[in-house]
């Protein structure tokens, strides 16, 4: 089992609802911008990827970390948006025809949301890949 471990630093941000204008659908600026970001720090640990074949099963483990407020040291469940399936609609949208083929091959996904000192997104991907 391969594992790749990756950290996205900031915030974390879910995918946003399509806008239109003029009946034409497109993601927004901001969206797009934070699936380049999670791209390029997939990137920055693993600079010559060979993309995941379309006949591996892919499991992915998903920890959004929010910084505590200042006044007071938070801890237990985050309560708080963005919700799990908007953070993990937008890691996978960054990675579909990228790290792996297809997001159809994700058979597992965990998305969990914490405090922590520094906000980010820790990404943790399993495949069988020979």
């Amino acid at each position: 089992m391969n594992v790749y471990s990756f950290a996205v630093p900031g915030p974390p941000q879910g995918k946003l609802r399509a806008r239109a204008a003029r009946g034409i659908f497109y993601t927004p600026a901001k969206t797009k911008v934070y699936e380049n970001l999670i791209r390029a720090c997939f990137l920055g640990k693993y600079k010559h990827w060979p993309q995941i074949p379309a006949c591996v099963p892919v499991s992915i483990q998903i920890n959004a970390i929010f910084a505590s407020p200042k006044r007071e040291k938070r801890q237990g469940p985050v309560m708080k948006k963005p919700d799990v399936d908007n953070i993990a609609k937008v890691v996978l949208d960054a990675m579909n025809n990228f790290v792996f083929t297809d997001d159809a091959q994700v058979h597992s996904l965990s998305v969990s949301k914490s405090y922590g000192p520094d906000a980010g997104l820790v990404i943790r991907i399993y495949a069988n890949v020979s």
